[in-house]
């Protein structure tokens, strides 16, 4: 009897294949419509916010109080002396950063001269280099290239970077070279070109071959996921080894990225991965400190490590930990429900682990001298994981019950973007007379100046007494430093102006206890020997003081 087929049975298949790829279809777009909605809306902010750049980043005088400093140590590099001279000699130099960010930054002010314009733009495109990686990063753990440039533009338009972008300071100079190696690290371990992280595939492999170990045939320590892979992880390691000890020597707080992969690699169980790793990075730091101690007789010990006397506030810490949190809530709900979904899975992601121990690390935002600028590198960890959380949403099941949360994250994300966001920090609140300022200092005769603003002296070509004023203080005030020379100086009346950011006269309490800048010795002696002469609206240069 011949074979028949029912015909209204036989393609009953084909046809909810077909069906399924049709959803399949509908789904992949409304996801990608929501991701688009959110790109447009980031993209706005992202326009206005390198206009605030363009406005911010040509100012001819510094902001923030370190800016003139680092502007300093970059003018005496140029000149071919050394950062890290004498720290107990007057004129007193102390620079707390690592010598990477200084020679790097010295090099636009040597090709185009002193000023503040070049060495931020440098900065500038510091954040631009960060954002990049953090949507290649995103893209390679998640095979989507949209949900990478979503997230890694949202963190350019995170009002705590906009502030800080176009401010000569070396925190975003230090997160580029953190954010690379995470880059690099995880880009040498993908398996393939599928988007599966390939730490992932490596714990699948390292498990098999566990349980395919006998008596008789012992677990190997070499093996392949795919061409030339060992190799390309071990070259990987090396590049982001090299990357992370950059970071370091930029702003050695910046531990918190390398820790991530190392507990990542402890973490899949990779001992010889993670001792390379370790070894690499550890040689490479011991050289360039050896090196930099030989350069400097030593001096760069003290600046780096022995001048952060002022006090810790563990409540600061948290007041301002909470602060930046609310801040980016809506990017916080996002990660939280990626890392989440990795623990329900029994894995953490690079990301996430980067997440959590850039929140310990933030810590030092409790001291007296720190400011905002030490919670930048958590919130590209942030965007990291919740690049993470979005990619998640789209591979929710059931389907629609993905796409109802990607509605909703993709309205929550857009309020998040629009509306007027609270700012921390306003550096340029404070500077409307800083040129008027600026000018008295550079018109003033004679080249002895005590100034709290250490970009007029450097941009007036007068030499720079005293470099860091705050730390120096601190040190003196609880560090155990004599400052009898510099109280000597003052009571000769040596100086022929004192730029203050305070009215010494007119606060008695400086008098007993000091300032945050001057002891209590050098104050009496300002209030002694010098009178008030005009006073600015600008920064760390308000009262101007000259010879009783």
């Amino acid at each position: 009897m011949p074979l028949t087929t029912d015909p209204e049975i036989l393609p009953s298949e084909p046809e909810l294949a077909v069906t399924e790829n049709a959803s399949a279809r509908w789904e992949r777009f409304v996801f990608s419509l929501c991701g688009v909605c959110v790109l447009g809306v980031v993209a706005r902010e992202l326009a206005a916010h390198a206009m605030a750049i363009y406005r911010h980043v040509g100012l001819p005088f510094q902001v923030d109080y370190e800016e003139g400093n680092i502007l300093n140590a970059l003018v005496r590099i140029t000149h071919g002396l050394t950062p890290y001279p004498d720290p107990h000699a007057i004129p007193n130099i102390l620079n707390p950063y690592g010598p990477v960010a200084y020679y790097l930054l010295a090099a636009p002010v040597k090709l185009f001269g002193v000023s503040f314009l070049w060495p931020r733009l440098m900065i500038a495109g510091c954040v631009a280099a960060i954002s990049v990686f953090i949507a290649l990063t995103i893209a390679r753990q998640t095979g989507s290239k949209l949900s990478g440039i979503i997230f890694g533009a949202m963190y350019a338009t995170l009002p705590l970077v906009e502030t800080w972008s176009a401010v000569l300071r070396v925190d975003f100079l230090a997160l580029a070279f953190a954010t690379a190696g995470v880059w690099v690290f995880c880009r040498g371990l993908a398996a393939d070109g599928t988007g599966e992280t390939a730490t992932f595939r490596w714990s699948m492999a390292n498990d098999a071959r566990r349980a395919n170990a006998g008596p008789g045939n012992p677990p190997s320590t070499n093996f392949s996921v795919g061409p030339s892979v060992f190799s390309a992880a071990n070259s990987s390691l090396l590049v982001s080894a090299l990357l992370f000890v950059a970071a370091l020597f930029v702003k050695y707080t910046y531990v918190a990225a390398p820790a991530a992969c190392v507990v990542y690699l402890l973490g899949r169980r990779e001992w010889k991965r993670a001792e390379a790793f370790v070894a690499m990075a550890a040689a490479m730091s011991a050289v360039l400190m050896l090196a930099s101690i030989a350069a400097t007789r030593g001096n760069i010990i003290t600046d780096l490590f022995r001048t952060h006397a002022d006090p810790f506030s563990l409540d600061v810490y948290l007041t301002r930990m909470t602060g930046v949190i609310s801040m980016c809530r809506v990017l916080a709900v996002l990660a939280a429900a990626g890392i989440v979904n990795e623990l329900l899975q029994h894995k953490l992601s690079v990301p996430a682990l980067w997440l959590v121990l850039a929140s310990g690390t933030a810590v030092t935002a409790g001291k007296l001298g720190s400011n905002w600028n030490h919670f930048l590198e958590w919130p590209a960890a942030l965007c990291l994981c919740a690049g993470l959380g979005w990619a998640m949403i789209g591979r929710t099941r059931p389907a629609a019950l993905g796409l109802v949360m990607a509605t909703i994250m993709t309205v929550l994300l857009s309020l998040f973007v629009l509306r007027d966001r609270e700012v921390l920090y306003d550096p340029y609140a404070t500077v409307p007379q800083c040129a008027q300022a600026y000018q008295f200092v550079a018109r003033h005769p004679g080249d002895h100046v005590l100034a709290e603003n250490v970009g007029a002296l450097v941009l007036a070509g007068k030499t720079v007494w005293m470099s860091n004023p705050f730390v120096y203080g601190q040190l003196v005030m609880r560090g155990g430093w004599k400052d009898a020379g510099l109280e000597r100086m003052v009571r000769d009346r040596e100086f022929d102006l004192i730029v203050a950011q305070w009215n010494y006269p007119g606060i008695p309490a400086f008098w007993s206890e000091g300032g945050e800048r001057f002891s209590a010795g050098v104050v009496r002696a300002i209030v002694e020997n010098y009178r008030l002469v005009q006073t600015y609206q600008c920064t760390d240069a308000r009262y101007m003081f000259e010879r009783k």
